[in-house]
């Protein structure tokens, strides 16, 4: 059995909760065959997007020997 990639949020579905229900709703579809769980679904698609949102909204990077480099 393949897995298929857990999906992300594309930045219209990072914008507001519209984007944000919009996503939830591909990624529980997507998922659907791989994950019949709707329970352990949700949480997948849920954690997906929350931390997508965390990476868009920072400004730095933390890289290897605690340098910091600032993202545009």
């Amino acid at each position: 059995m393949i897995n298929m990639p857990i999906p992300t949020p594309t930045p219209s579905e990072k914008k507001d909760s519209t984007g944000e229900k919009s996503f939830i709703q591909r990624c529980m579809s997507d998922l659907s065959k791989d994950y019949p769980d709707n329970k352990q679904r949700a949480a997948i698609c849920f954690k997906s997007y929350r931390d997508s949102k965390k990476k868009s909204s920072s400004k730095f990077d933390y890289l290897e020997n605690d340098r910091i480099e600032i993202l545009d």
